[in-house]
């Protein structure tokens, strides 16, 4: 019996680990973003733009990899 109840634990310690963000992200405002865009900086991997408005940005040549981008408006989504 013990023996077959060591997987279950094993597969709830797994679920509860998946449910985890992998890696932090970093708050930026939009105003901060698209300042730190217009002094000419491209890299903003891992910030959290969650649920904002991006419908009117023009950020060609942005680097938002691994950015939380859930709920963000853009051009495409508008």
């Amino acid at each position: 019996m013990p023996s077959r109840l060591l997987p279950l634990r094993a597969m709830a310690k797994l679920t509860s680990f998946q449910t985890k963000p992998l890696l932090t992200t970093i708050d930026i405002t939009v105003e901060e973003l698209l300042r730190r865009y217009i002094a000419g900086e491209r890299s903003f991997e891992r910030v959290n733009l969650c649920e904002v408005d991006l419908h009117n940005a023009h950020l060609h040549g942005v680097n938002l990899n691994q950015a939380d981008l859930r709920q963000t408006r853009t051009a495409s989504s508008a």
